[in-house]
């Protein structure tokens, strides 16, 4: 992961929006894939427990135009 940022914060649980120039790093099938996520964000937050994931695949978005 490039980057981490909470998004929001609540006594339930953050929202966490990361980024990762080379998704082929991630240990993700898919971008859905929580169990494959589980290791991505713990060298930055300790005891993080990833519950659901929303992801795109920007790097083959043709709108991106490879930024």
């Amino acid at each position: 992961m490039n980057s981490v940022v909470t998004y929001t914060h609540s006594s339930e649980g953050s929202w966490l929006i990361e980024s990762s120039a080379n998704p082929d790093k991630l240990q993700i099938s898919e971008f859905d894939d929580v169990q494959g996520m589980q290791p991505a964000p713990r060298p930055l937050l300790l005891g993080v427990e990833v519950e659901s994931l929303v992801g795109w695949d920007w790097n083959n978005d043709p709108l991106a135009l490879d930024t």
